[in-house]
């Protein structure tokens, strides 16, 4: 029994070693090599169609982005009057100016963010649950959150998955979340889902698929809005009786009732 669970336990670490997470710096830098590349600048380029068409009414004063990339601005064209993010590691500056900060505990406080926008990164992180939480907790009452993730249920999702078990490149580490998946996370933490966008195929059959561009669609966007329901004080409707209970109170004899009938 011993050796049956130490045969376990072996291939259990080889898994994990082999097709596992890997730390966020080395998951950063393959993942940045790869938006270098024409396939990535495709996907930026559908990524950023879906988000500037679902942050059109979306405004205040502090958006912040949580990425993989120091070097990308995918909401450049907001209208949120102050952009910043937070990185894993450092890199190349983009035109933002970004920190360097533990992505399951962020260093800003509660209520203080307008904007949050998740850009690929619930994929890569050991505990995606508590990324969520912890963008909920920053996020300003009635304040809209962004995620941006890869769809596993798609073409581009099975290539991912046999890019993941064929090749050992960084980038391919990851754990691709199903939409529906997402879509109840936030629904646990009172972010109510807003509108999703799907795109980028990544195949070089997109023109025949076109007809089913929702479930080709490569990479998925949602647009949440974080909900408060107010506590309003139940006021007391008692009506202050006349009656002191100390006291006894006459009751009317036979002669004063028949001489108000």
């Amino acid at each position: 029994m011993s050796i049956v669970v130490r045969s376990f336990g072996q291939v259990k670490r080889f898994c994990q070693n082999r097709y596992g997470l890997v730390p966020l710096e080395q998951s950063q830098a393959a993942f940045e090599r790869w938006l270098q590349s024409g396939r990535g600048q495709k996907l930026l380029a559908a990524e950023r169609a879906m988000l500037e068409q679902q942050m059109e009414c979306v405004f205040g004063f502090y958006l912040l982005q949580l990425s993989m990339s120091p070097s990308i601005d995918v909401c450049h064209f907001s209208t949120v009057n102050h952009h910043f993010q937070s990185v894993p590691t450092g890199g190349v500056e983009s035109g933002i100016s970004h920190c360097i900060s533990n992505f399951e505990q962020l260093p800003y406080a509660s209520e203080s963010i307008d904007v949050v926008v998740l850009h690929h990164v619930l994929e890569y992180v050991e505990n995606p649950h508590q990324l969520l939480r912890e963008a909920q907790r920053v996020l300003i009452p009635n304040g809209h959150l962004l995620i941006v993730g890869f769809n596993p249920l798609s073409f581009y999702g099975l290539q991912t998955l046999w890019m993941k078990f064929f090749s050992k490149a960084k980038r391919w580490r990851l754990r691709s979340l199903a939409l529906a998946r997402v879509v109840d996370w936030l629904n646990l933490l009172d972010v109510e889902p807003i509108s999703i966008s799907r795109g980028y195929e990544g195949l070089s059959i997109r023109q025949a698929l076109n007809k089913m561009r929702s479930i080709s669609g490569g990479a998925y966007s949602v647009l949440a809005r974080k909900r408060v329901i107010p506590l309003t004080p139940i006021k007391s409707y008692w009506k202050k009786s006349p009656i002191s209970w100390g006291e006894k109170q006459p009751f009317p004899t036979a002669s004063q009732s028949h001489e108000k009938s």
